[in-house]
């Protein structure tokens, strides 16, 4: 098959899979509710509209400029609005396209390094994979998140030697995911540890270590100081106090008392409630079987 030909007929059967879910199915979270408040906000007041101490600001920009561009849809049917917000489509129109251009750079991954099999394999696996397909139909950071953890994971990968352009790049995207997810600014200095042991050309370079140091921390620095202005403490992420509560104070009462601060606290304090959810999700989905298979025959039928 001509590889274009396969590209375009994956982009086709996606959007109709897609148009199929929004059909049969529409869900928002909590977080949702509020990155698409921060986008309608964001088109209201301009840039300061998308500060929040809580929440980052670079998804609430694409779902504001998402449904920017689906003006028009709601003047030509008006109809539409019955069924979806203005922002919430989109927020889903902003996580759908980052779902598409992840895929794309996995292909463009795949193709360079194993060829167009395998490429055309992977991409066709993460344009249909459960969790990013659920995640690009909602309004979530997840899609936009794992894209650029990819393309910073992608970049100083690419060649055995990364260029000082691979890298301050690289860096740039992991400092552009802190925008998407707190947790982004750690991934990128883990990511930093890994390359420092793993490759030699970058090590044995100071520039370049230091170049993705120094691009990192200028791109996350904004944030922090705003965060620091806003709440009196240097803060990678807000919340981290709400999290810690969902992830132990909500097990162990007995705990109510602690109240976890700084960097500490944040690098614990989400694990932790990864872990709680990994058991959550374990725990519906033995007990839930029947309503798992329920809801997939809704969405398809």
């Amino acid at each position: 098959m001509n590889k274009k030909a396969f590209i375009l007929l994956l982009l086709v059967f996606y959007i109709l899979s897609k148009s199929l879910l929004l059909n049969k199915y529409g869900i928002i979270t909590k977080d949702g509710v509020i990155y698409a408040c921060l986008s309608e906000r964001f088109l209201d007041q301009g840039p300061s509209g998308l500060l929040d101490v809580t929440f980052p600001p670079l998804y609430p920009f694409s779902a504001g400029i998402g449904a920017f561009l689906l003006k028009p849809l709601y003047q030509f049917f008006p109809q539409t609005g019955k069924y979806f917000n203005s922002f919430e489509l989109g927020g889903i129109l902003a996580s759908s396209f980052f779902h598409i251009l992840l895929c794309l750079a996995v292909y463009r991954a795949g193709k360079k390094l194993y060829g167009f099999n395998v490429a055309a394999w992977a991409s066709l696996f993460m344009l249909f994979h459960p969790l990013l397909f659920r995640f690009s139909g909602e309004v979530l950071t997840e899609t936009i998140f794992a894209f650029l953890i990819f393309c910073g994971s992608y970049l100083m990968f690419l060649k055995d030697e990364p260029s000082f352009f691979s890298t301050f790049s690289s860096a740039s995207c992991f400092g552009l995911s802190y925008y998407v997810k707190p947790e982004g600014i750690v991934v990128g200095i883990l990511f930093f540890i890994v390359l420092v042991f793993q490759k030699k050309g970058f090590r044995e370079k100071p520039l370049k270590p230091f170049l993705f140091l120094i691009s990192l921390a200028m791109l996350s620095a904004p944030y922090v100081i705003y965060l620091s202005k806003e709440t009196g403490q240097v803060l990678l992420s807000n919340k981290q106090n709400i999290v810690f509560y969902l992830s132990v104070k909500r097990m162990f009462p007995e705990m109510q008392s602690l109240e976890p601060t700084g960097v500490i606290a944040f690098v614990t304090a989400h694990p932790l409630h990864a872990l709680v959810k990994l058991f959550r999700g374990l725990y519906y989905t033995v007990w839930n079987l029947p309503e798992a298979f329920f809801r997939i025959y809704f969405l398809f039928f």
